[in-house]
C-alpha cells in the first residue's frame, strides 16, 4: 500500500528512527541506573576490605601474646567516647587485625574506633559521612 509520493515509506522510516533513539536513550538511562546499584551494592558488600586497603596502618597490629576480652573493648571505647552510640562491632579475623567499634556521634556521623586487642590503644578512623557510612546509616537505622 504504497501512496503516489512515498508518504508511507517515510512514515514507516521516521517511526524507526524515533524507536531507535528511544530505545538507545532508555538504554543508557537504565543502564547508568543499574551500574550505581551494582557499585553501590559492592562498596556495602567489600566495605571492610576495601578501607583495610586504604588504611592498613589503621586496621594491622603487631601480635602479642594474649587478647583482651571483648567486653573490656567496649568498657574502653565507651569511656573514650561516652557521648557516642556503639552502632556495630567487627570482631579481628586473624591475629594481625585489630577490633573495629563504629559508632554514631550527636551530630550523626560515624566515629569508628580501631582498638589494638593486645595493647588497649585506640585509633580513630575519619570522621564525617563517607559514602559507606551514609549507605550504612540509610539502610539500617529505623
Amino acid at each position: 500500500m504504497r501512496t503516489v509520493n512515498g508518504f508511507e515509506k517515510n512514515f514507516e522510516m521516521k517511526f524507526r528512527k524515533l524507536a531507535f533513539k528511544l530505545h538507545l536513550y532508555l538504554g543508557l538511562v537504565v543502564g547508568i541506573f543499574l551500574a550505581v546499584i551494582a557499585l553501590t551494592g559492592s562498596l556495602l558488600v567489600f566495605g571492610p576490605e576495601i578501607e583495610q586497603f586504604f588504611n592498613p596502618q589503621l586496621l594491622q597490629v603487631i601480635p602479642q601474646t594474649e587478647r583482651i576480652p571483648l567486653e573490656n573493648v567496649l568498657q574502653i571505647v565507651e569511656k573514650a567516647y561516652p557521648q557516642n552510640q556503639d552502632l556495630s562491632i567487627l570482631l579481628p579475623r586473624s591475629a594481625k587485625d585489630v577490633c573495629q567499634v563504629s559508632m554514631l556521634s550527636k551530630s550523626e556521623e560515624i566515629v569508628s574506633v580501631y582498638v589494638n586487642t593486645y595493647s588497649e590503644k585506640l585509633r580513630v578512623g575519619a570522621f564525617g559521612k563517607k559514602l559507606l557510612q551514609v549507605l550504612f546509616l540509610r539502610y539500617t537505622r529505623n
